[in-house]
């Protein structure tokens, strides 16, 4: 949403997953409760990116009463299921890597480590995107997001689509090791191979 666009009347902003800095979440929230009129916004986050809330301590978050209880009765009608198994695999591609590219920015934040960071993608794409597998990269993508030689992730090969021929699929084979707070990521001679 441009700056200064007015959208008159907003009573309630509701914003999924981290914003990209507190300029853009402020951003958001001030499209309601504008001109004297009453208005709520709502933030819906992950573990992973309630860190949030601990870096900005200038804005009045506060969880939801019954966070726990929700998360803990959170399933999905079927419907919203089907649509989501039913999705144009390429979408999903893509949506993996965006995922992936933005996470990325606030991995320190979140104390994830390389190998932690693809772990909470693939869950991702596999529980949250309902893929039969974990989403195929392209070689040079996962080279320019630095994540060369990270467990986890599978390629496709140059020139053929990710989604295309949905055969088996190339994984390095390492096992993804637990995120780690101390751990910056791959070593410098995986990132280098």
């Amino acid at each position: 949403i441009g700056r200064g666009m007015d959208f008159p009347n907003v009573s309630l902003v509701v914003q999924v997953g981290l914003p990209s800095d507190a300029d853009a979440y402020t951003h958001r929230v001030g499209r309601t409760a504008r001109a004297g009129k009453d208005g709520r916004a709502v933030i819906l986050l992950t573990d992973a990116e309630s860190f949030y809330l601990r870096i900005n301590p200038q804005f009045p978050i506060k969880a939801h009463p019954a966070s726990a209880k929700i998360k803990a009765s959170l399933s999905l009608p079927s419907p919203i299921t089907a649509a989501l198994q039913a999705a144009d695999p390429v979408s999903k591609d893509k949506a993996y890597s965006a995922y992936l590219g933005f996470m990325k920015t606030s991995m320190n934040k979140m104390k994830l480590n390389a190998a932690g960071l693809v772990q909470m993608a693939n869950q991702f794409a596999l529980e949250g995107m309902y893929c039969n597998e974990v989403p195929r990269l392209e070689r040079k993508t996962v080279g320019k997001m630095g994540l060369k030689g990270v467990p986890g992730l599978s390629y496709v090969e140059a020139g053929q689509q990710a989604s295309q021929n949905r055969g088996p699929v190339q994984q390095n084979k390492r096992p993804a090791p637990p995120p780690s707070n101390n751990e910056k990521g791959p070593s410098r001679r995986q990132r280098h191979q």
